[in-house]
């Protein structure tokens, strides 16, 4: 092979793909196992340099970074599957099990043992998946408790606090001054985006979507507009009732963040809302997107870590597909914000086919608030 065909710079964008894909697959089937930078940028037939570059463009961290997070996603699994985390450790290509520790609160906030306790403690109170026996149903097996028992409230932040829909249609205007796309279908047509099986975290993915929305509907792209897209996320606003009702919900209970939302995003909306959170969980920690149960899972360890159990945990969220069908399957009381209450469709949430009766129901976070005052 000659030197210009393993620059990068000069071979097609599929080839290019394809050697990362095969790649990464290298790298699923032998976490266990030493994975040298050297090796696996001759897997791709690159010098070390240049696939260390190729594979940040394209996956969005360093190899390292990436292998890390692969090993304590794999970790959790194990952990969960009732694996000693002395085997774990050597299961995932660790050096011992001090470093697996290390790695592992690094990236989770809490030690090995304490997120394998927290899962064992959700799987007790509501075991997940349910019997096959015991099909699906939208009802309650338990009464549903008054709000003022319980003692911290799980939010959902974007769509629930941070009106990302206002967010991405007013860059949308400002990019696109003379776009035929209405809001409606805008919003649908980033839907549609988002749920690809390419689809990466949120909102670096946005970048992607861009794309693919302008080449579908005829909108300005460059790579600048893309990253503007993306980069536009740090000033979503939020609803107009987000910061006073969280304020006075503070004063009753705990107030925590899950949010499919990468950690610097985060940092904006909390900024936005006025920091409210006693502590939040993103992405980058739960390693996974709702409507991954893992993501529940994790922040159930999480909250075990200071005392709290499923029955105190209230979890407030604006979208059925990502929240509250999963979070109403694996037991947990759920509050329903329709933010979108009176508006045609779904938006920019993904849809689903059968909506999910919460415990609770408001059209917005104010009513929550009233509701909770009245019942003190």
């Amino acid at each position: 092979m000659s030197a210009g065909e393993s620059d990068p710079a000069a071979l097609p964008a599929r080839r290019a793909a394809c050697a990362l894909d095969g790649v990464l697959a290298h790298i699923q089937a032998h976490l266990g196992r030493p994975l040298p930078l050297a090796g696996l940028a001759a897997l791709a037939g690159l010098s070390v340099w240049r696939f260390a570059t190729v594979f940040r463009q394209r996956v969005g961290v360093s190899p390292h970074r990436y292998i890390r997070v692969q090993r304590v996603r794999r970790a959790q699994a194990l952990l969960r599957a009732g694996m000693p985390a002395a085997t774990v450790a050597s299961e995932v290509g660790f050096y011992d099990q001090s470093h697996f520790a290390r790695c592992f609160k690094r990236y989770c906030s809490m030690t090995p043992g304490q997120y394998q306790a927290g899962c064992r403690g959700a799987q007790r109170a509501h075991p997940w998946p349910p019997p096959a026996a015991a099909p699906f149903t939208n009802e309650r097996s338990f009464t549903a408790m008054s709000l003022k028992d319980f003692k911290v409230l799980t939010f959902d932040v974007v769509g629930t606090l941070i009106d990302f829909e206002r967010g991405m249609l007013d860059y949308l205007h400002r990019a696109a001054p003379g776009a035929a796309l209405g809001d409606e279908d805008f919003l649908a047509a980033y839907r549609e985006a988002r749920a690809s099986p390419d689809s990466g975290w949120f909102p670096d993915d946005l970048v992607r979507v861009w794309h693919a929305v302008a080449a579908q509907h005829g909108l300005p792209d460059t790579a600048g507009i893309a990253g503007g897209f993306r980069d536009a996320a740090a000033g979503w606003p939020a609803f107009p009732d987000s910061v006073a009702a969280l304020q006075r919900l503070g004063r009753r209970y705990q107030l925590v963040a899950m949010t499919n939302t990468q950690r610097w995003a985060l940092a904006h909306f909390e900024r936005t809302l006025g920091q409210p959170f006693a502590d939040t969980i993103g992405c980058d920690e739960a390693l996974c997107e709702k409507p991954d149960p893992q993501f529940f899972a994790f922040t159930r360890g999480r909250l075990s870590t200071r005392g709290f159990t499923v029955a105190d945990n209230l979890h407030v969220a604006q979208s059925q597909h990502h929240d509250i069908g999963v979070a109403h399957r694996l037991g947990l009381a759920t509050c329903w914000i329709e933010r979108r209450h009176g508006q045609p469709g779904f938006g920019g949430t993904l849809a689903v086919g059968e909506i999910t009766r919460p415990d609770y129901h408001f059209h917005t976070l104010a009513q929550l608030a009233d509701a909770v005052d009245a019942e003190a």
